[in-house]
């Protein structure tokens, strides 16, 4: 006996499970292996897959943009955190030591850009 088609929406869950699948980095024979797994055929897994790798790339590309972002933020107030220093003539106490900071922003900035560019 055959068993019948899956419903749309059955197809909608299937592709926003390998999307998500996807955008954490998870291997496509890993999803293939899940959307089997789950109850989807073959066939339409591997077409699933294979129409959920660009929007995956593209959320990822997004979080680059959000990570790059948090690192301009945090050098941008390390230097306004420098500027405020210099103008009132004393440091200001700090738990750590700020040259972290221009590690932590410049790292995540590059980071960033990493994950714009390659996804």
């Amino acid at each position: 006996m055959s068993r019948p088609p899956p419903t749309p929406e059955k197809i909608a869950s299937w592709e926003q499970q390998a999307q998500a699948l996807l955008g954490e980095r998870t291997s496509e024979e890993k999803v293939l292996a899940h959307l089997k797994h789950i109850g989807c055929p073959a066939p339409l897994a591997m077409e699933i897959v294979k129409r959920s790798r660009r929007p995956a790339k593209k959320h990822l590309r997004k979080k680059g943009i959000g990570i790059a972002l948090t690192g301009l933020a945090i050098l941008a107030g390390l230097l306004l955190l420098s500027i405020l220093q210099v103008l009132i003539g004393m440091p200001i106490p700090m738990p750590i030591n700020m040259i972290w900071f221009f590690f932590i922003g410049s790292g995540m900035v590059v980071y960033g850009i990493l994950q714009m560019l390659f996804g």
